[in-house]
């Protein structure tokens, strides 16, 4: 089975969704800085997407108690824009 979506989905360190991420362009924003949510060894410069896993599991609808790895509820927001924006509700 082959499945095309034609819809665009967008998750960075300067916003979810499409129109989001345009708009901190057009304004100049890059989203690099230091990590704060999680701690870390290292202090390099990072694009991190600000909101917790439990924001994120909100977008989603998911129920809080339920284990989802932050990079599978960042690929879900994305792909759930997508969806949204090729009219696959």
């Amino acid at each position: 089975m082959k499945i095309y979506v034609t819809g665009l989905g967008v998750v960075s360190g300067i916003g979810i969704g499409v129109s989001e991420n345009i708009e901190a362009l057009q304004q100049g924003k890059h989203g690099i800085g230091k990590v704060t949510l999680f701690p870390t060894a290292l202090d390099v410069p990072v694009s991190e997407v600000k909101r917790s896993n439990e924001e994120l599991k909100q977008l989603l609808s998911l129920p809080p108690q339920r284990t989802v790895s932050r990079t599978a509820l960042l690929g879900m927001i994305a792909a759930k824009e997508a969806m949204e924006d090729a009219g696959l509700n």
